[in-house]
């Protein structure tokens, strides 16, 4: 930003200082707005939906969706797809295919409290693809 007295002698101008002091304000602000943007980012990053369940806990939400699986009489091999899928502290989905003379992808949603202990379980068949012959 160029001065409007630049080469007369800004010390014994009063605009320089003013100028010199909202320069400081806008560096101050845009320090403010690093803070704000890197406080956000570790928020972002350690919410429910990204954070990490322990193992004894995806061991118990894998077995519990197997079970429930189980109640529909699938006819073939389940196999789970990956680890479960957080939406929320409290619910996480399982994928699951079932392989047999057709395959079969089901989503299984496991309700869960604090403690890791199983509340509920809902299964949805996600995909139905007849082989073809």
């Amino acid at each position: 930003m160029a001065r409007p007295d630049e080469g007369k002698g800004c010390r014994a101008s009063r605009v320089c200082p003013v100028l010199e002091a909202l320069e400081r304000a806008r560096s101050a602000r845009r320090k403010r707005l690093a803070v704000i943007a890197a406080v956000l980012t570790v928020a972002t990053l350690s919410s429910a939906a990204v954070a990490k369940t322990s193992a004894d806990c995806v061991a118990r939400v894998n077995k519990a969706a197997l079970q429930a699986l189980n109640r529909t009489n699938p006819l073939g091999q389940m196999q789970i797809s990956g680890s479960p899928i957080s939406f929320g502290p409290y619910l996480k989905r399982v994928e699951i295919g079932v392989y047999g003379a057709r395959t079969e992808m089901y989503a299984v949603d496991i309700t869960i409290d604090g403690a890791c202990n199983i509340l509920g379980a809902s299964t949805r068949l996600e995909t139905n693809e007849w082989p073809d012959r």
